[in-house]
């Protein structure tokens, strides 16, 4: 065996990987296939555009990750030959509900209360307002599998939040292991099909990722009803844009092909923006199945309030205008650019104030990078979800200055929205995603993406005009009250329900 100082870092990466996933023996059946001081050939990161003619394999082929006779069905083996989806039912397993619908979630409230959630939840309710009966699934193993999760008391098989009823697929209390992949879906849907078979839905709907998405269209052709993929990010561009040499290898191989053999397999797709819908399409996904239903929000709850004078005087912002960022401080949200343009502001006025709402990732470095600007940069941390329209209420500027990567490209965040909604200005980089939201100099302006001098122009012109803040934060009301409103959008998928069932 070579010396592992003269061993390829990847090689490295690999041999850990099997070490965590089957021990010391899985190790050793792979180390002793692989050729000494060679690293795998490298694949590019895009999937095939077309079905393989050897995408049907039987169902219990005995093929490992790097040949291990002993696994099932492994990742490899799906990257190289695609995911084995059964044929439909020719007859339904039973009369189905007629618009009653199982939508399959990667986490839901009120156990997380992001974007992910918050858009599940907007849309759930909504629909069930219309007339439709649509229940939340939560995945196999959700949420004990979860960071933070594990100890949380015993959940109940389903449990009422607002109007929206959601189970939980719960075998125990085990975190369940995701790899191989294809053996969790086995166990996904065997937990799913019991809770159809007493529900009776007429649809399956899985959202991001490739595995609830899969379990719907494995479930729903085993029990002969239609099945919808909704595309809310591709998660592997996301870690990409963090890390482009994993992005060059074989996990985002994999990956991209699952979430477009999922694409493929369901009756229709839904995409949250025309960026990642161009994307699915160059994976092979037929445009015709496609539908385009962005995130939105609720504009009840976010509408316009009275300047809480009160929680400005207790920040030091009182007399500012006030430069809002709500959200989760990751790098790629571009954060950076917007210190660099509070710092280019600074040397020229002091008649605004930056408050940084939210943590992450990125926070400490963001917060190293501003160490000189205390005066006009303030960092709060995560405030209580309630509390974030009375922050709102003082903001008059909300920045989105997304950084040039695929995943900003590609999906859009719903913080936007509620800014929107409130009634604020909003200044965002022209990445794809948020340039299909922010009509320039109609609904709030945009700048070059990754130019923090760019940044700092457009803010200065608002700092400059408090008549044009106004105008644009009053046209965002009113367009997003129009167009992306919860309602509105859960109509656009009642559509969808309704042209499959018909």
């Amino acid at each position: 065996m070579p010396s592992v100082w003269s061993t390829p870092l990847k090689t490295l990466r690999t041999a850990a990987w099997h070490l965590r996933e089957g021990g010391v023996p899985q190790l050793r059946l792979w180390w002793s296939r692989q050729p000494p001081l060679l690293p795998r050939r490298r694949r590019t990161g895009r999937p095939s555009t077309t079905p393989s003619a050897t995408t049907r394999p039987q169902p219990r082929v005995r093929y490992g990750w790097r040949g291990d006779p002993s696994a099932g069905i492994s990742n490899g083996y799906l990257a190289d030959h695609g995911f084995p989806l059964p044929e439909r039912a020719a007859v339904p397993a039973y009369t189905p509900e007629p618009r009653h619908v199982l939508y399959l979630l990667h986490n839901a409230l009120p156990h997380h209360s992001g974007g992910y959630a918050t858009r599940t939840h907007g849309l759930l309710t909504e629909l069930n307002r219309i007339g439709w009966a649509v229940d939340g699934v939560t995945r196999l193993g959700y949420p004990y599998d979860m960071p933070g999760k594990a100890d949380i008391p015993d959940l109940p098989p389903s449990e009422v939040v607002g109007e929206v009823n959601y189970h939980h697929l719960l075998t125990g209390r085990q975190i369940e292991k995701k790899n191989p992949m294809f053996d969790y879906t086995e166990r996904y849907v065997d937990a799913l099909l019991p809770l159809a078979q007493r529900e009776r839905p007429a649809i399956l709907h899985g959202a991001s990722n490739h595995w609830n998405g899969l379990a719907a269209v494995k479930a729903g052709n085993q029990l002969g009803i239609p099945s919808v993929y909704e595309v809310r990010g591709l998660w592997e561009v996301t870690r990409a844009s963090r890390d482009p040499e994993w992005g060059a290898g074989d996990q985002y191989r994999y990956i991209a092909r699952m979430e477009a053999d999922t694409a493929r397999g369901a009756d229709r797709v839904i995409a949250i923006t025309g960026a990642l819908r161009d994307e699915l399409v160059a994976r092979g996904v037929d445009a015709e199945k496609i539908t385009l239903v962005p995130n939105g929000v609720d504009t009840e709850r976010f509408a316009p309030l009275p300047r809480d004078e009160e929680l400005a005087e207790s920040l030091g912002v009182s007399g500012k205008t006030v430069i809002g960022y709500v959200g989760s401080v990751v790098d790629y949200e571009g954060l950076g650019l917007l210190i660099d343009a509070a710092r280019a502001l600074r040397a020229c006025r002091e008649d605004f104030h930056v408050l940084i709402i939210g943590d992450g990732a990125a926070l400490e470095d963001l917060q190293a990078q501003a160490a000189d600007l205390s005066d006009v940069v303030t960092f709060l941390g995560r405030i209580p979800h309630e509390d974030v329209e009375r922050h709102y209420s003082i903001i008059d500027i909300t920045p989105f200055p997304r950084r040039p990567l695929p995943v900003c490209e590609m999906v859009s965040p719903l913080k936007p929205f509620e800014a929107m909604a409130m009634g604020k200005a909003v200044v965002a980089s022209d990445v794809a995603a948020l340039a299909e939201i922010v009509d320039d100099g109609h609904t709030g302006l945009l700048h070059a993406k990754g130019d923090a001098q760019a940044l700092a122009a457009r803010i200065e012109q608002l700092l400059d005009d408090s008549a044009l803040r106004e105008r644009l934060g009053a046209q965002a009301r009113d367009w997003v009250v129009a167009e992306r409103d919860w309602r509105s959008l859960a109509r656009m998928v009642a559509d969808i329900y309704e042209e499959i069932t018909a």
